[in-house]
């Protein structure tokens, strides 16, 4: 987000710049970094970007002892020509 959208959505929400900036790099975190190709139809926890663990069930993942609070868990499709949507 440029300068003068950063000051609009600070000004709408009544965020400082630095609380948008630090949204801002949280959310990169969570966005994958790698091919996600060999997940389609799976579930993935991502932590820094990188893909920490993948299962075909939600509430497998959940159960993964390689999970960890923050981390961003997220569906691949199994159509990779369709949106991803963190």
């Amino acid at each position: 987000m440029g300068d003068a959208g950063l000051a609009v959505y600070s000004a709408f929400v009544k965020l400082t710049p630095e609380h948008v900036r630090r949204a801002e790099r949280a959310q990169e975190e969570l966005t994958p970094k790698e091919d996600l190709r060999a997940y389609a139809g799976q579930w993935v926890a991502i932590r820094r970007g990188r893909v920490v663990t993948s299962r075909p069930d939600p509430k497998e993942l959940l159960d993964d002892p390689r999970v960890r609070p923050g981390d961003g868990l997220i569906c691949v499709p199994e159509r990779l020509d369709l949106p991803l949507i963190l």
